[in-house]
């Protein structure tokens, strides 16, 4: 089996909306947005209009934020 390209391991990879990653980390969803506009949070994905992140860029961002 070989490894995917990096394109097509973004398209196989779920995506999640605004409102899934808001309810997942249990945050109003103007949360996300001020962190975006702040360059803070998680990594997003603008798609056309939609944004969408990435599930190892959120766990990735939970986990960077634990306590030590």
């Amino acid at each position: 089996m070989t490894p995917q390209p990096p394109t097509q391991q973004l398209v196989t990879e779920q995506l999640m909306t605004v409102d899934e990653v808001a309810e997942l980390l249990q945050i109003p969803k103007s949360t996300l947005y001020y962190w975006r506009y702040q360059r803070q949070g998680p990594p997003a994905l603008r798609l056309g209009r939609a944004l969408r992140y990435r599930r190892t860029d959120i766990e990735n961002f939970v986990e960077c934020g634990r306590d030590r």
